[in-house]
């Protein structure tokens, strides 16, 4: 998933059927853009300018790309009991107001 899971109008119910699909030991990779993480991670700057850039319609002029989804959660809820057997997640740009998601997750 390359920048695709922002977009989508269900994104749980999308992500889960992403799991489904998986084998066991598939991989899922992934490079999404995801919600500001401040103030764990990242800066208020950024997370200001995002609430800033939601409040101005990105949604609407981005063409559905909602850049304050909780992919991360979504993507590790799918997985359900049984989970995923390897989550590697790099936060890239935390500090960014469009920070990003790099990595691969493995279905158990």
């Amino acid at each position: 998933c390359t920048r695709v899971l922002c977009g989508v109008p269900r994104q749980q119910e999308t992500v889960k059927g992403l799991y489904e699909l998986l084998k066991p030991g598939g991989r899922m990779l992934l490079c999404e853009h995801v919600v500001s993480s401040w103030p764990t991670r990242g800066r208020l700057l950024g997370w200001l300018v995002q609430k800033f850039l939601v409040l101005a319609g990105w949604q609407f002029w981005m063409g559905g790309c909602s850049v304050n989804r909780d992919t991360v959660s979504a993507l590790i809820e799918a997985g359900g009991p049984q989970g995923w057997k390897e989550v590697k997640l790099e936060h890239v740009d935390s500090w960014h107001p469009i920070p990003f998601v790099v990595g691969e997750m493995v279905k158990a």
